[in-house]
């Protein structure tokens, strides 16, 4: 089990893609999320909780950035609305895990864990290793603009995490994402090597 760290826009995503490509078993929460706000139950929860102006008039799904907007910022928000997701996601995680156990006497399989929230909540804990995915500042801001975020929004969505300082002092390996996809899958290899492989 590794648990993958980093901060928002520090491309957490494209590392967990080549991890996916050596062959581990990619849990990615965000998208679970994703499933969940799609699931007609909880999606009458958010509705019920935050109004009918989280829904996208065109398809009636849940808008993420409509529901971005009514709950980052306000705490109270933002701690209802992983009340109403977050039970839905750590059930369909645990049973996707499940679904990866091997018996005792088949080679081990890996499992990334691509969690926004896995140092905060404790999730760690559950990692044999730890990856932080590792990009400066401006890099972070630059792709974050590229999702349509101004640099308040990800100044707003970071303050609702540990200081990055703290999160890689947490982790055992640190993937530079500055540069080319070329260097980061390098990077991210040598690891494989070097910390994965002897365990399988």
């Amino acid at each position: 089990m590794i648990g993958l760290l980093g901060g928002i826009a520090s491309g957490k995503s494209r590392v967990a893609a080549i991890f996916e490509g050596l062959g581990a078993a990619v849990l990615d929460a965000d998208r679970i999320a994703h499933e969940a706000l799609d699931d007609g139950a909880v999606r009458e929860l958010v509705v019920a909780a935050f109004g009918p102006e989280v829904l996208d008039p065109a398809t009636g799904r849940v808008s993420r950035p409509a529901l971005g907007r009514r709950v980052f910022g306000d705490p109270a928000a933002v701690k209802r609305l992983e009340g109403l997701v977050h039970p839905a996601v750590h059930a369909e995680m645990g049973r996707r895990l499940a679904g990866l156990a091997r018996p005792a006497d088949e080679p081990r399989g890996v499992a990334l864990l691509d969690v926004p929230l896995l140092a905060e909540t404790g999730g760690t804990a559950l990692c044999e290793e730890t990856v932080f995915v590792d990009a400066s500042r401006e890099t972070r801001l630059e792709r974050a603009m590229a999702r349509g975020w101004s640099a308040e929004e990800l100044a707003r969505r970071e303050a609702h995490q540990l200081p990055l300082a703290e999160k890689k002092a947490r982790a055992g390996f640190v993937v530079s994402n500055d540069g080319s996809l070329d260097e980061t899958e390098r990077q991210v290899r040598i690891f494989w090597q070097e910390r994965v492989l002897p365990r399988l």
